[in-house]
Protein backbone atom coordinates (compact mmCIF):
# COMPACT_ATOMS: atom_id res chain seq x y z
CA UNK A 1 0.00 0.00 0.00
CA UNK A 2 1.34 3.41 -0.92
CA UNK A 3 1.52 5.79 2.03
CA UNK A 4 0.27 9.32 1.53
CA UNK A 5 2.68 12.17 2.10
CA UNK A 6 2.69 13.56 5.61
CA UNK A 7 0.90 16.71 4.52
CA UNK A 8 -2.07 14.62 3.36
CA UNK A 9 -2.19 12.91 6.74
CA UNK A 10 -2.29 16.27 8.51
CA UNK A 11 -5.12 17.46 6.27
CA UNK A 12 -7.10 14.26 6.81
CA UNK A 13 -6.67 14.49 10.58
CA UNK A 14 -7.96 18.05 10.47
CA UNK A 15 -11.00 17.12 8.38
CA UNK A 16 -11.69 14.10 10.59
CA UNK A 17 -11.50 16.34 13.66
CA UNK A 18 -14.05 18.71 12.13
CA UNK A 19 -16.33 15.75 11.43
CA UNK A 20 -16.08 14.49 15.01
CA UNK A 21 -16.70 17.98 16.40
CA UNK A 22 -19.78 18.36 14.21
CA UNK A 23 -21.05 14.91 15.17
CA UNK A 24 -20.51 15.40 18.89
CA UNK A 25 -22.12 18.83 18.87
CA UNK A 26 -25.06 17.85 16.63
CA UNK A 27 -28.14 19.72 17.79
CA UNK A 28 -30.51 16.94 16.70
CA UNK A 29 -30.65 13.58 14.98
CA UNK A 30 -32.97 12.40 12.20
CA UNK A 31 -33.92 8.81 11.37
CA UNK A 32 -34.21 7.50 8.72
CA UNK A 33 -32.22 9.67 6.30
CA UNK A 34 -33.53 7.83 3.23
CA UNK A 35 -37.09 6.77 2.38
CA UNK A 36 -37.53 4.54 -0.68
CA UNK A 37 -41.15 3.91 -1.63
CA UNK A 38 -42.58 1.52 -4.24
CA UNK A 39 -46.21 2.53 -4.76
CA UNK A 40 -48.62 1.67 -7.57
CA UNK A 41 -50.57 4.34 -9.44
CA UNK A 42 -53.53 5.80 -7.51
CA UNK A 43 -52.23 4.25 -4.30
CA UNK A 44 -50.79 5.85 -1.15
CA UNK A 45 -48.31 5.07 1.60
CA UNK A 46 -47.25 6.47 4.98
CA UNK A 47 -43.76 6.94 6.41
CA UNK A 48 -42.54 8.20 9.77
CA UNK A 49 -39.41 10.27 10.48
CA UNK A 50 -38.15 10.51 14.06
CA UNK A 51 -36.31 13.61 15.31
CA UNK A 52 -34.39 13.65 18.59
CA UNK A 53 -33.24 16.79 20.41
CA UNK A 54 -29.68 16.31 21.71
CA UNK A 55 -29.62 19.65 23.51
CA UNK A 56 -30.25 20.39 27.16
CA UNK A 57 -32.60 23.17 26.13
CA UNK A 58 -35.61 23.62 23.82
CA UNK A 59 -35.04 23.17 20.09
CA UNK A 60 -37.23 24.77 17.41
CA UNK A 61 -37.31 23.31 13.91
CA UNK A 62 -38.90 24.09 10.57
CA UNK A 63 -39.67 21.41 7.99
CA UNK A 64 -39.96 22.01 4.25
CA UNK A 65 -39.62 20.29 0.88
CA UNK A 66 -37.19 21.06 -1.92
CA UNK A 67 -36.34 19.40 -5.19
CA UNK A 68 -32.93 17.87 -5.75
CA UNK A 69 -31.79 18.12 -9.33
CA UNK A 70 -28.53 17.27 -11.10
CA UNK A 71 -26.88 19.67 -13.53
CA UNK A 72 -23.70 18.28 -15.16
CA UNK A 73 -23.35 15.88 -12.25
CA UNK A 74 -23.59 18.61 -9.62
CA UNK A 75 -26.43 18.44 -7.12
CA UNK A 76 -28.57 21.58 -6.96
CA UNK A 77 -31.66 22.64 -5.05
CA UNK A 78 -34.88 23.96 -6.54
CA UNK A 79 -38.32 24.95 -5.33
CA UNK A 80 -40.65 21.98 -4.76
CA UNK A 81 -42.45 20.83 -7.88
CA UNK A 82 -40.17 22.63 -10.36
CA UNK A 83 -37.99 19.66 -11.32
CA UNK A 84 -39.38 17.32 -13.98
CA UNK A 85 -39.09 14.16 -11.88
CA UNK A 86 -40.09 15.71 -8.58
CA UNK A 87 -42.54 13.96 -6.26
CA UNK A 88 -42.96 17.02 -4.02
CA UNK A 89 -46.54 17.60 -5.16
CA UNK A 90 -47.49 14.10 -3.99
CA UNK A 91 -46.06 14.48 -0.48
CA UNK A 92 -48.11 15.72 2.46
CA UNK A 93 -46.39 15.99 5.82
CA UNK A 94 -47.27 17.24 9.26
CA UNK A 95 -46.25 19.19 11.24
CA UNK A 96 -44.27 21.89 9.40
CA UNK A 97 -42.87 23.24 12.69
CA UNK A 98 -41.61 21.41 15.74
CA UNK A 99 -40.60 22.42 19.26
CA UNK A 100 -38.73 19.76 21.18
CA UNK A 101 -37.90 19.92 24.85
CA UNK A 102 -34.48 18.85 26.07
CA UNK A 103 -33.70 15.25 25.01
CA UNK A 104 -37.21 14.85 23.57
CA UNK A 105 -38.08 12.88 20.43
CA UNK A 106 -40.98 13.63 18.10
CA UNK A 107 -42.14 12.32 14.73
CA UNK A 108 -43.09 13.68 11.33
CA UNK A 109 -45.81 11.81 9.42
CA UNK A 110 -45.39 11.68 5.65
CA UNK A 111 -48.24 10.68 3.33
CA UNK A 112 -47.55 10.05 -0.35
CA UNK A 113 -50.26 9.70 -3.01
CA UNK A 114 -49.12 8.60 -6.47
CA UNK A 115 -51.14 9.88 -9.46
CA UNK A 116 -52.27 7.68 -12.34
CA UNK A 117 -49.89 9.38 -14.81
CA UNK A 118 -46.68 8.60 -12.89
CA UNK A 119 -44.11 6.30 -14.50
CA UNK A 120 -40.62 5.41 -13.32
CA UNK A 121 -38.77 6.95 -10.38
CA UNK A 122 -39.31 10.36 -8.75
CA UNK A 123 -37.62 12.03 -5.79
CA UNK A 124 -37.59 15.02 -3.49
CA UNK A 125 -35.89 16.06 -0.24
CA UNK A 126 -37.54 16.87 3.08
CA UNK A 127 -35.37 19.30 5.06
CA UNK A 128 -35.39 19.64 8.83
CA UNK A 129 -33.71 22.91 9.80
CA UNK A 130 -33.01 24.52 13.13
CA UNK A 131 -34.94 27.79 13.51
CA UNK A 132 -34.00 28.61 17.11
CA UNK A 133 -30.76 30.41 17.93
CA UNK A 134 -27.97 27.81 17.71
CA UNK A 135 -25.79 26.99 20.68
CA UNK A 136 -22.32 28.59 20.25
CA UNK A 137 -19.73 25.90 19.52
CA UNK A 138 -16.02 26.71 19.44
CA UNK A 139 -13.11 24.29 19.16
CA UNK A 140 -9.32 24.63 19.07
CA UNK A 141 -7.16 22.65 16.66
CA UNK A 142 -3.38 23.16 16.44
CA UNK A 143 -3.67 26.82 17.41
CA UNK A 144 -6.66 27.55 15.17
CA UNK A 145 -10.07 28.55 16.52
CA UNK A 146 -12.98 26.86 14.76
CA UNK A 147 -16.38 28.52 15.12
CA UNK A 148 -19.26 26.12 14.52
CA UNK A 149 -22.01 28.54 15.53
CA UNK A 150 -24.36 27.70 12.64
CA UNK A 151 -27.94 26.56 12.17
CA UNK A 152 -28.03 22.85 11.52
CA UNK A 153 -29.98 21.36 8.60
CA UNK A 154 -30.56 17.74 7.59
CA UNK A 155 -32.17 16.43 4.42
CA UNK A 156 -34.15 13.21 4.10
CA UNK A 157 -34.12 11.92 0.52
CA UNK A 158 -37.51 10.54 -0.54
CA UNK A 159 -37.74 8.40 -3.69
CA UNK A 160 -40.88 6.93 -5.22
CA UNK A 161 -40.86 4.22 -7.89
CA UNK A 162 -43.99 3.01 -9.67
CA UNK A 163 -43.63 -0.78 -10.11
CA UNK A 164 -43.86 -2.08 -13.67
CA UNK A 165 -43.20 1.30 -15.30
CA UNK A 166 -39.39 1.44 -15.10
CA UNK A 167 -37.51 2.19 -18.34
CA UNK A 168 -33.73 1.84 -18.12
CA UNK A 169 -31.84 3.63 -20.87
CA UNK A 170 -28.70 5.66 -21.32
CA UNK A 171 -25.91 6.65 -23.67
CA UNK A 172 -22.19 7.30 -23.75
CA UNK A 173 -21.36 10.79 -24.91
CA UNK A 174 -18.52 13.33 -25.27
CA UNK A 175 -15.65 10.84 -25.40
CA UNK A 176 -12.23 12.46 -25.77
CA UNK A 177 -8.53 12.16 -24.90
CA UNK A 178 -6.62 14.52 -22.61
CA UNK A 179 -2.96 14.78 -21.71
CA UNK A 180 -1.39 15.83 -18.44
CA UNK A 181 0.78 18.57 -19.89
CA UNK A 182 0.17 22.23 -19.17
CA UNK A 183 1.57 23.86 -22.30
CA UNK A 184 3.54 26.46 -20.38
CA UNK A 185 6.42 26.59 -22.84
CA UNK A 186 7.01 30.33 -22.81
CA UNK A 187 9.83 31.75 -20.71
CA UNK A 188 9.12 34.52 -18.23
CA UNK A 189 11.08 37.75 -18.64
CA UNK A 190 12.12 39.31 -15.36
CA UNK A 191 10.86 42.82 -16.10
CA UNK A 192 7.26 41.74 -16.67
CA UNK A 193 7.18 38.49 -14.69
CA UNK A 194 3.94 39.12 -12.85
CA UNK A 195 1.87 40.03 -15.91
CA UNK A 196 3.21 37.01 -17.83
CA UNK A 197 2.22 34.75 -14.95
CA UNK A 198 -1.31 36.14 -15.06
CA UNK A 199 -1.48 35.37 -18.77
CA UNK A 200 -0.10 31.88 -18.30
CA UNK A 201 -2.47 31.01 -15.46
CA UNK A 202 -5.47 32.47 -17.26
CA UNK A 203 -5.79 29.36 -19.44
CA UNK A 204 -8.64 26.97 -18.59
CA UNK A 205 -6.78 23.97 -20.04
CA UNK A 206 -4.08 24.36 -17.40
CA UNK A 207 -6.59 23.84 -14.62
CA UNK A 208 -8.51 21.13 -16.47
CA UNK A 209 -5.40 19.12 -17.26
CA UNK A 210 -4.10 19.38 -13.72
CA UNK A 211 -7.22 17.57 -12.53
CA UNK A 212 -6.24 14.56 -14.62
CA UNK A 213 -3.02 13.97 -12.65
CA UNK A 214 -3.33 10.70 -10.73
CA UNK A 215 -0.03 10.67 -8.80
CA UNK A 216 -0.42 11.66 -5.14
CA UNK A 217 3.21 12.79 -5.05
CA UNK A 218 2.48 15.33 -7.76
CA UNK A 219 -0.62 16.54 -5.97
CA UNK A 220 1.48 16.91 -2.82
CA UNK A 221 3.47 19.67 -4.53
CA UNK A 222 0.39 21.87 -4.25
CA UNK A 223 -0.21 20.79 -0.66
CA UNK A 224 3.11 22.39 0.29
CA UNK A 225 1.98 25.83 -0.84
CA UNK A 226 0.66 27.90 2.06
CA UNK A 227 -1.86 30.64 1.37
CA UNK A 228 -0.67 33.82 3.14
CA UNK A 229 -2.86 34.64 6.10
CA UNK A 230 -3.41 38.18 4.80
CA UNK A 231 -5.32 36.84 1.78
CA UNK A 232 -6.77 33.60 3.15
CA UNK A 233 -9.67 35.61 4.61
CA UNK A 234 -10.32 37.17 1.20
CA UNK A 235 -10.27 33.77 -0.50
CA UNK A 236 -12.12 32.04 2.34
CA UNK A 237 -9.95 29.07 1.54
CA UNK A 238 -6.64 28.09 3.14
CA UNK A 239 -5.60 25.01 1.15
CA UNK A 240 -5.09 24.31 -2.55
CA UNK A 241 -4.09 20.64 -2.44
CA UNK A 242 -7.16 19.37 -4.27
CA UNK A 243 -8.45 20.05 -7.81
CA UNK A 244 -11.48 21.87 -6.38
CA UNK A 245 -9.30 23.95 -4.08
CA UNK A 246 -6.83 24.81 -6.81
CA UNK A 247 -9.55 25.92 -9.19
CA UNK A 248 -11.21 27.98 -6.48
CA UNK A 249 -8.01 29.85 -5.66
CA UNK A 250 -6.93 30.32 -9.27
CA UNK A 251 -10.37 31.57 -10.26
CA UNK A 252 -10.32 34.24 -7.56
CA UNK A 253 -6.77 35.21 -8.39
CA UNK A 254 -7.43 35.48 -12.10
CA UNK A 255 -10.70 37.40 -11.78
CA UNK A 256 -9.08 39.78 -9.28
CA UNK A 257 -5.93 40.63 -11.21
CA UNK A 258 -6.95 44.25 -11.64
CA UNK A 259 -6.23 44.79 -7.94
CA UNK A 260 -2.62 43.63 -8.12
CA UNK A 261 -1.05 46.15 -10.50
CA UNK A 262 -1.87 49.84 -10.60
CA UNK A 263 -1.92 52.19 -13.60
CA UNK A 264 1.83 52.74 -13.31
CA UNK A 265 2.58 49.04 -13.43
CA UNK A 266 3.47 48.88 -9.75
CA UNK A 267 2.55 45.85 -7.65
CA UNK A 268 -0.24 46.64 -5.20
CA UNK A 269 -0.66 43.35 -3.33
CA UNK A 270 2.61 41.48 -2.97
CA UNK A 271 1.01 38.61 -1.05
CA UNK A 272 -1.13 37.77 -4.06
CA UNK A 273 1.88 37.99 -6.36
CA UNK A 274 3.95 35.70 -4.14
CA UNK A 275 1.16 33.14 -4.13
CA UNK A 276 0.87 33.29 -7.93
CA UNK A 277 4.64 32.87 -8.25
CA UNK A 278 4.49 29.73 -6.11
CA UNK A 279 1.56 28.37 -8.13
CA UNK A 280 3.31 29.09 -11.42
CA UNK A 281 6.64 27.56 -10.42
CA UNK A 282 4.87 24.47 -9.07
CA UNK A 283 2.88 24.04 -12.27
CA UNK A 284 6.12 24.31 -14.27
CA UNK A 285 7.70 21.66 -12.04
CA UNK A 286 4.70 19.36 -12.45
CA UNK A 287 4.71 19.87 -16.19
CA UNK A 288 8.30 18.68 -16.37
CA UNK A 289 7.58 15.56 -14.30
CA UNK A 290 4.36 14.71 -16.08
CA UNK A 291 5.71 15.24 -19.59
CA UNK A 292 8.36 12.63 -18.90
CA UNK A 293 5.63 10.17 -17.91
CA UNK A 294 3.72 10.82 -21.17
CA UNK A 295 0.40 10.00 -19.50
CA UNK A 296 -2.86 10.31 -21.40
CA UNK A 297 -6.47 9.66 -20.46
CA UNK A 298 -9.74 8.57 -22.03
CA UNK A 299 -12.52 10.82 -20.72
CA UNK A 300 -16.18 10.14 -21.38
CA UNK A 301 -19.57 10.66 -19.79
CA UNK A 302 -22.65 8.49 -19.37
CA UNK A 303 -26.10 10.10 -19.45
CA UNK A 304 -29.06 8.35 -17.82
CA UNK A 305 -31.86 8.98 -20.33
CA UNK A 306 -34.25 6.50 -18.69
CA UNK A 307 -36.81 7.10 -15.95
CA UNK A 308 -35.17 4.96 -13.26
CA UNK A 309 -32.07 5.10 -11.06
CA UNK A 310 -29.18 3.18 -12.63
CA UNK A 311 -26.31 1.27 -11.05
CA UNK A 312 -23.61 1.21 -13.68
CA UNK A 313 -20.60 -0.98 -14.31
CA UNK A 314 -18.42 -1.00 -17.37
CA UNK A 315 -15.00 -1.25 -18.96
CA UNK A 316 -12.80 0.12 -21.73
CA UNK A 317 -11.40 -2.12 -24.46
CA UNK A 318 -8.23 -0.97 -26.19
CA UNK A 319 -8.16 -2.50 -29.69
CA UNK A 320 -5.38 -2.58 -32.25
CA UNK A 321 -5.66 -1.71 -35.95
CA UNK A 322 -7.01 -5.20 -36.68
CA UNK A 323 -9.82 -4.79 -34.14
CA UNK A 324 -8.34 -7.22 -31.63
CA UNK A 325 -8.64 -6.36 -27.92
CA UNK A 326 -5.15 -5.96 -26.46
CA UNK A 327 -6.14 -4.43 -23.11
CA UNK A 328 -9.26 -4.22 -20.98
CA UNK A 329 -9.67 -1.85 -18.01
CA UNK A 330 -12.61 -2.24 -15.62
CA UNK A 331 -14.49 0.82 -14.31
CA UNK A 332 -15.39 1.30 -10.69
CA UNK A 333 -19.10 0.68 -10.06
CA UNK A 334 -21.19 3.83 -9.72
CA UNK A 335 -23.80 3.14 -7.06
CA UNK A 336 -26.57 5.48 -8.22
CA UNK A 337 -27.08 7.65 -11.29
CA UNK A 338 -30.44 9.41 -11.27
CA UNK A 339 -32.57 10.01 -14.38
CA UNK A 340 -31.24 12.96 -16.42
CA UNK A 341 -27.97 12.82 -14.48
CA UNK A 342 -24.58 12.69 -16.20
CA UNK A 343 -21.61 10.83 -14.70
CA UNK A 344 -18.04 11.48 -15.89
CA UNK A 345 -15.41 8.74 -16.15
CA UNK A 346 -11.67 8.85 -16.69
CA UNK A 347 -9.30 5.98 -17.50
CA UNK A 348 -5.53 6.16 -17.92
CA UNK A 349 -4.31 4.85 -21.28
CA UNK A 350 -1.95 1.95 -20.42
CA UNK A 351 1.64 2.99 -21.16
CA UNK A 352 2.71 -0.57 -21.93
CA UNK A 353 0.95 -0.56 -25.32
CA UNK A 354 3.12 -0.86 -28.40
CA UNK A 355 3.43 2.26 -30.56
CA UNK A 356 0.72 2.47 -33.20
CA UNK A 357 -2.95 3.27 -33.90
CA UNK A 358 -5.63 2.12 -31.45
CA UNK A 359 -9.30 2.51 -30.73
CA UNK A 360 -10.74 2.83 -27.24
CA UNK A 361 -14.25 1.42 -26.81
CA UNK A 362 -15.98 2.62 -23.63
CA UNK A 363 -18.77 0.20 -22.65
CA UNK A 364 -21.40 0.83 -19.96
CA UNK A 365 -23.74 -1.75 -18.45
CA UNK A 366 -26.58 0.19 -16.81
CA UNK A 367 -28.75 -2.83 -16.03
CA UNK A 368 -30.98 -2.54 -19.07
CA UNK A 369 -31.58 -4.81 -22.02
CA UNK A 370 -28.47 -3.66 -23.90
CA UNK A 371 -25.01 -2.25 -23.41
CA UNK A 372 -24.11 1.25 -24.60
CA UNK A 373 -20.71 2.29 -25.91
CA UNK A 374 -18.63 5.11 -27.31
CA UNK A 375 -15.45 4.83 -29.38
CA UNK A 376 -12.45 7.03 -30.16
CA UNK A 377 -9.35 6.39 -32.33
CA UNK A 378 -5.92 7.62 -31.27
CA UNK A 379 -2.20 7.30 -31.98
CA UNK A 380 -0.02 5.91 -29.20
CA UNK A 381 3.71 6.50 -28.90
CA UNK A 382 5.44 4.16 -26.47
CA UNK A 383 7.33 6.12 -23.78
CA UNK A 384 11.07 5.99 -24.23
Amino acid sequence: MKFLPKIFQIRNIFLYTLYIINFCFAQFQVSPMLIEQYIDNNQSAVSIINISNNKDSQLDLKIYLKDRAFIDGIQTEALPGTFERSCSDWIFFTPSKLSLNAKETKSIRINMEVPDSAVGTYWSTLYIEESSTPTPRVAEFKGHTINLDVNMRMGVLITETVPGTIVKDGRVESINISYDTFGLDEDISKDKRTIDMFQALNKPEIIRNWIYIQDDDLKAEFEKINVPESISNKLRYTGIGTPKGLMKVLHKLITGTENLIDDKGEIVDRDYVQLIEKLYSTIKKLESKVSNKKNAFINFSYFNSGNAISKCTGWIEFRDIDGLTVKRVELNEISKIYPMERENFQITIPNDLESGEYSALAIIDYGGARLVAGEIIFEFEKPK
